[in-house]
């Protein structure tokens, strides 16, 4: 059921809302994958998306990366869920980058005879609105940075 996004006001997403390893979520993808292939050899894939906070390893990292980059942000959180400093988006797209599940994705997608296109965030990290006006450094030492929602990881597939 689709939960409206001020319902996720008071949630903590912190790492104990990561549920699976990158193993884990390895094995997970490529069942999906080889049912979807199995089922449409004849359609194009263009992406496989992952919610950032189910994967521990990435959640812990995106963490403690943002932790670190709000302790040192300046100024404080505007009003919208979407106005988010691009330093933020840059911090987080750094721990994607270099995290193990990138990695094995790459993997994943060669063994299936693709390779991976752009690694982005196709949701990206957004912080409570009760928040607002509050210095980002304040908001690095909340349970959870007073994230809304997590964001998700978007992998582009190439044939």
């Amino acid at each position: 059921m689709y939960q409206v996004m001020s319902d996720y006001e008071g949630k903590t997403w912190d790492v104990s809302t990561s549920k699976s390893t990158v193993d884990e979520a390895i094995q997970i993808m490529d069942q999906a994958l080889v049912e979807f292939l199995t089922k449409k050899p004849s359609a194009k894939l263009e992406s496989v998306e992952i919610e950032m906070h189910l994967v521990r390893d990435v959640w812990t990292g995106v963490l403690e990366g943002l932790r670190q980059r709000l302790a040192t942000l300046e100024g404080e959180k505007r009003p919208g869920k979407f106005d988010v400093p691009i330093e933020i988006n840059k911090a987080v797209q750094a721990v994607i980058d270099r995290s193990s599940l990138t990695d094995e994705m790459g993997n994943l997608l060669r063994k299936h005879g693709m390779s991976m296109g752009i690694i982005a965030m196709s949701e990206h990290v957004m912080f409570k609105d009760s928040l607002t006006g509050r210095h980002w450094s304040d908001i690095a030492k909340k349970p959870g940075l007073g994230i809304l929602s997590p964001g998700s990881i978007e992998y582009l597939v190439r044939k």
